[in-house]
């Protein structure tokens, strides 16, 4: 019997029982030994807040009366391999930023550590911190500051107020936005909005948000379709619809590991003969994908489109320059 499933085991025999259960009794019905016993009483006492006591005459342990009918197993109870994966979560949870880890988060957080550490036997003076280390890159600064106030007007439907700072035109706009969905990408937040002034849909990254007041007025919803066709048909967080399928050939050595990557859900990739690897993407606005290109240095050749091809090589061009 797994262990989370022992303390729920071990909390319904407690609720249902009328007298106290002698400890014999519950390593009978648990099927474990006198110290998995004791651990699981201590678990459920000390760390989950079940109202335990022992009755010395009776030699038996039991739920206190008044308390009994208003106690509730905390939280979700989880497989052992569902434990591993909440441990996984939680750290994602604290990279995120440390401003989301306020009061209430944080005991929820503490819950959780007590659970994994129940479930998946972890020793009381391991840092699970040190198990799993999640490295952030290119995530941007500020993408928090006004984060609740965002994420509040996507869950209750309300128009928002914002000012807003475009790196690509180096200029600072107003919008009146209606939410649509929160989209972290790379390590970083976007919010997919409707912008008023201009009727489309566009992502707008957290951190470029100078002022963001959540208005009482009632959001505009866009079909869901509409919102998957611009957003995740292609390539990257600018999207849009597909105007192109970009043709890649990457050489033998890079192409064992660009067979097993997913750039896109609807790409096509087929091994040639020699060993390299054609990946095709579907993409609209090519600049995530020209940098995406660029990185990947001389393991790669855009063969199509055209335009594209052009693109990538008036950029490495340039960036030769250099080093003249």
């Amino acid at each position: 019997m797994e262990r989370t499933e022992r303390i729920v085991k071990l909390h319904n025999l407690l609720m249902q029982a009328r007298l106290p259960i002698p400890r014999k009794t519950l390593e009978e019905r648990l099927e474990c030994s006198e110290k998995s016993v004791r651990r699981a009483l201590e678990f459920l006492r000390d760390r989950l807040g079940a109202p335990i006591e022992y009755d010395a005459k009776r030699n038996g342990y039991y739920y206190v009366p008044d308390q009994k009918a208003f106690y509730q197993l905390p939280g979700v109870w989880l497989s052992e391999k569902e434990i591993y994966a909440l441990l996984t979560m939680q750290q994602l949870i604290t990279h995120f930023d440390p401003e989301l880890l306020q009061d209430d988060i944080q005991l929820l957080k503490d819950r959780v550590e007590a659970i994994l550490r129940y479930g998946a036997e972890i020793k009381p003076d391991t840092n699970l911190a040190n198990i799993i280390h999640v490295i952030p890159h290119g995530k941007r600064l500020g993408q928090y500051q006004f984060f609740e106030v965002v994420a509040g007007a996507c869950l209750q439907g309300k128009q928002l107020q914002a000012t807003y700072y475009s790196r690509s035109s180096n200029q600072r706009s107003e919008h009146l936005l209606s939410p649509q969905k929160l989209i972290f990408y790379r390590d970083n937040w976007y919010l997919a909005a409707l912008c008023h002034a201009s009727g489309a849909v566009r992502p707008f990254s957290l951190d470029r948000f100078e002022q963001v007041t959540k208005l009482e007025q009632v959001s505009t919803k866009v079909a869901p379709e509409t919102l998957e066709a611009t957003l995740f048909d292609s390539f990257g967080i600018f999207s849009g619809e597909v105007k192109a399928i970009a043709v890649l050939q990457f050489n033998p050595e890079a192409a064992r590991w660009i067979a097993d990557e997913v750039w896109h859900p609807k790409q096509e990739g087929e091994w040639q003969s020699d060993g390299s690897y054609l990946l095709k993407i579907p993409y609209g606005n090519p600049t995530e994908l020209i940098g995406e290109i660029l990185r990947r240095g001389a393991s790669v050749t855009v063969l199509e489109p055209e335009n594209l091809r052009q693109w990538v090589k008036e950029k490495l061009i340039a960036a030769l320059e250099h080093y003249h």
